[in-house]
């Protein structure tokens, strides 16, 4: 067995020497990242550098190839990147909504260790169920930094934060999330990009009210395969944000039936893609693109509001 490590570009050249008089058999493995990539063996006789006679014929060649693709772990949990600050930050849950006898992770992005947070039932006192860490700017040498969430988690809701939190949050990444219910970042100021792209998978999922609204930074949405199959309220999840352009084509609605000021107010939204909008179920679409001003054009062809409740 003989391991070749090629260029980038290939081109590398093997010879070998043998003594047997009978057939010989090549078997040759090519691992490539890509599909455009060819192997060849070719058995041509004398290495014209040797004076040896070969036993074999130019005629016999043989090709195989294999590809090997690399799968990523798709991504679990949610991270928010927040400038530095000295003082204490509060999560968007508390401690009875993590799911009923299960635990979350954070990793707070300090250099501190991990912790692990168990539910608790809900107190009389609110504040027992606040999920807090304190920061000190001397243990935060970068700019920014990344608290990391993964476990069950029931609800991730802007009202739960503190004000520095709210007003230090510039990112969200979500990822599989399966006891996620209920999903906003209302009114995060400073929030200007957010990516949802891999969470694929929400299948509690059933309330995406004031996602972003007032997010008036907000500049960059990466939908993507975003989970919303089960989603039934999708009031205001758009409102007033700084959203210049929106892709929500690849959105499942079919279980939506409220979208009432969905886009109101996002006066600089030129471009807004719901062209694969399956509104069948939606009873409640008042206001939906009141004050968009900026829209130019909006394909509608595929809204049906056959049970709009007018009143």
């Amino acid at each position: 067995q003989f391991v070749v490590n090629s260029g980038a570009y290939g081109g590398d050249k093997v010879y070998f020497q043998c003594g047997a008089t009978g057939p010989l058999t090549f078997y040759y493995k090519c691992q490539i990242h890509s599909t455009s990539m060819v192997g060849e063996i070719k058995v041509i006789g004398a290495n014209p550098e040797y004076p040896h006679t070969a036993t074999t014929t130019e005629s016999q060649t043989t090709t195989t190839t294999t590809t090997t693709t690399e799968t990523a772990t798709p991504f679990s949990g949610v991270e928010f990147t927040l400038n530095t600050f000295d003082g204490e930050a509060q999560l968007p849950f508390y401690t009875h909504q993590i799911k009923s006898n299960s635990a979350v992770t954070v990793d707070w992005g300090d250099g501190s260790s991990p912790e692990t947070i168990n539910y608790a039932a809900q107190d009389a006192d609110p504040t027992q169920n606040y999920i807090t860490h304190t920061y000190s700017t001397p243990t935060v040498t970068a700019t920014n930094f990344t608290i990391k969430i993964t476990g069950d988690y029931e609800i991730l809701h802007g009202q739960n934060v503190n004000t520095n939190f709210k007003n230090n949050c510039t990112s969200v990444r979500l990822g599989l999330s399966p006891s996620l219910e209920s999903l906003e970042f209302n009114n995060f100021s400073q929030l200007k990009s957010a990516d949802f792209s891999e969470a694929t998978d929400l299948p509690a999922l059933e309330s995406i009210y004031f996602l972003f609204a007032y997010c008036s930074s907000l500049k960059s949405f990466n939908a993507g395969n975003f989970d919303t199959s089960n989603v039934t309220d999708m009031r205001s999840a758009f409102q007033n944000t700084g959203l210049t352009s929106l892709d929500l084509s690849g959105l499942d609605t079919s279980s939506a039936t409220t979208m009432f000021q969905m886009f109101r107010g996002s006066n600089q939204l030129q471009s807004l893609d719901v062209s694969n909008f399956d509104t069948s179920k939606v009873t409640n679409p008042q206001y939906m693109f009141t004050y968009c001003s900026s829209l130019i054009s909006l394909d509608l062809s595929s809204f049906n509001f056959n049970k709009i409740q007018w009143n």
